[in-house]
């Protein structure tokens, strides 16, 4: 790690081209914010009337050349940035001997009844911060005439209360995983996920068992995590949607065909784990799915099979085999447990 020396930055040039004449383009106005190493203001363009945002850095406050680093990147970054009505566009920036200037495009503020609400979402104390219920029913959500700029759009309510329902999800998870870990170790061997199966209701082969656990494992150390397990459980949750089921498919689909053929799928699953055994793995798969027997999986035979219990590797997950059988499945059909 490089030292932070200090350095005279009051007499350093900060920027790579700096144009202090720049400065007298600008007419400066009121002060819109302050952070840790400047003071935001409104200015005016003197010959086009146009407002804009001019942060002011001073050179006092930079202390050390990683400070000055820093300050520079920022400048960097910015000017490389791409025109979007998503980013705030950037001018240009110029120095004199007492700071640096970066003159951006001028931000509207936003109202205080949605300043309101967002801060009190990010609240950092789960006792006072806002639920998601809480966030629904805000009066600001309601009536959206209070915010005329913003157009929330159709999906986000429904997102939103997909996430409230998916953090549930999640817990009632997390409370399956603590009474399956009977000796509270934070891992669930072999034994504890085949009784912990049989007392929600699941006689499972101890093939099934072997196999969920092998498909799980990530870190391959034999058993799962509590992390495993969730993410497991969400995962089969997840892949139950049409949207993730149409992502999976084009992450096999590899030449864009619309089917996925003999070797993308063998390519997708054995490229981790190759060997005779999976080989054959592989022609069952096909031969179990393909039900048009064409060679080759169509998005409603992928479908099909992944909603019918046997689940692939997927993108997303760093699943060690190729099979998940359809113990995973009847995990997310108990009723009342892990809706």
């Amino acid at each position: 790690m490089r030292k932070s020396k200090s350095t005279q930055s009051a007499n350093h040039k900060v920027l790579k081209d700096p144009l202090e004449e720049n400065l007298e383009k600008y007419g400066i106005g009121k002060e819109l914010g302050r952070g840790e190493f400047g003071v935001t203001y409104q200015c005016f363009d003197l010959k086009t009337g146009e407002a804009c945002a001019c942060k002011k850095i001073s050179k006092t406050k930079l202390k050390t050349e990683i400070d000055i680093d820093d300050i520079m990147r920022e400048v960097e970054i910015v000017k490389h940035l791409p025109r979007h009505p998503n980013l705030v566009a950037f001018r240009e920036a110029f120095e004199d001997n007492e700071a640096v200037y970066l003159v951006m495009e001028l931000c509207r503020g936003v109202s205080d009844e949605a300043k309101d609400i967002v801060r009190s979402m990010l609240d950092p104390n789960p006792l006072t911060r806002m639920s998601i219920q809480e966030v629904l029913k805000d009066e600001w959500i309601q009536n959206l005439q209070l915010a005329p700029n913003f157009n929330l759009g159709e999906n986000v309510g429904s997102r939103i209360k997909q996430f409230s329902l998916m953090s549930k999800f999640k817990k009632k998870v997390l409370r399956m995983f603590n009474t399956m870990d009977t000796n509270a170790n934070r891992y669930l061997s072999f034994e504890e996920l085949r009784d912990g199966l049989q007392k929600i209701g699941h006689s499972v082969c101890e093939h099934d068992v072997k196999m969920l656990i092998e498909a799980a494992d990530i870190d391959g150390n034999g058993s799962l995590s509590c992390e495993e397990f969730v993410i497991m459980v969400v995962h089969l949750k997840r892949i139950r949607n049409d949207e993730h089921l149409t992502q999976a498919f084009h992450h096999f689909d590899k030449n864009q065909s619309g089917y996925i053929e003999f070797e993308e799928l063998r390519e997708a699953l054995l490229k981790d784990d190759p060997g005779p055994n999976n080989e054959q793995l592989i022609k069952d798969i096909m031969q179990d799915v393909d039900k048009d027997k064409d060679v080759q999986i169509s998005y409603q035979e992928f479908k099909a099979m992944m909603l019918t219990g046997m689940d692939w590797k997927m993108a997303s997950r760093q699943y060690s085999r190729a099979l998940i059988n359809a113990v995973g499945i009847k995990m997310l059909r108990q009723s009342g447990q892990l809706k």
